[in-house]
Parts: C-alpha cells; sequence; structure tokens
C-alpha cells in the first residue's frame, strides 16, 4: 500500500463506536464497536471484524483510556482483511468541529511525550 500519509502516526488504543447508515429506503443504522490501532490528526486505524466499502461516510465516537469522548466525522479509505480480522483506515472530513480541535489538540500532546 502506498504511504500517502500527511501527518505522523502514534500507536494507541482507544475505544472506538462508529456508526453509518445505508442510503436506502430503510435506513439502516449500523453500529460497531472496535479500537484503534493508531492515530494521528487528522485519521486513525482500526481493528475489527468487518470490512468496509471504500468512500463510506461515518460518525465515530471515540473514548480515551482516560474518559475523553470525541465526536468525529471520517470517511473509510481503505479497508482490508488481514489475519483474521479486519484493518481499516479513516480521515477525518470535518476539521471544522470543536470536537476535532480537541482531538488535534490530544494527539499533538501524545506525540510530544
Amino acid at each position: 500500500m502506498e504511504e500517502r500519509r500527511q501527518h505522523e502516526r502514534i500507536a494507541r488504543s482507544h475505544r472506538v463506536t462508529f456508526q453509518w447508515s445505508y442510503t436506502d429506503e430503510q435506513g439502516i443504522l449500523n453500529s460497531i464497536e472496535c479500537k484503534t490501532l493508531d492515530v494521528s490528526r487528522q485519521g486513525l486505524r482500526i481493528t475489527s471484524d468487518q470490512v468496509l466499502p471504500v468512500g463510506l461516510d461515518i460518525h465515530l465516537c471515540i473514548e480515551s483510556d482516560e474518559g475523553q469522548l470525541w465526536l468525529l466525522f471520517a470517511k473509510v479509505q481503505w479497508s482490508e482483511s488481514k489475519d483474521g480480522s479486519c484493518e481499516t483506515g479513516f480521515s477525518i472530513s470535518d476539521l471544522s468541529t470543536e470536537d476535532f480541535e480537541r482531538w488535534a489538540k490530544h494527539t499533538r500532546a501524545q506525540l510530544s511525550s
């Protein structure tokens, strides 16, 4: 896979719940709980039990071990099966929210520690 990251990633395990709805008439809401493998200012990689469609827009609720919560809007950049589970890479798509600013500050602090 070609490396295209703009921001340094750090290995961190945060609990993540993400939700999306299909664009059909039923508008079914889907939700998955998983863990991050690594995070950066504008992206993250998770492990889960599902391969997700590239381009899917989702809502991420990320919780740190300290109980901090962030609601971020993201887009699936890639998703693949790997060693019996699935890994998915997301880019954060709305950089103007208050939670994104708090997320960016948190990841900057993690990078400098």
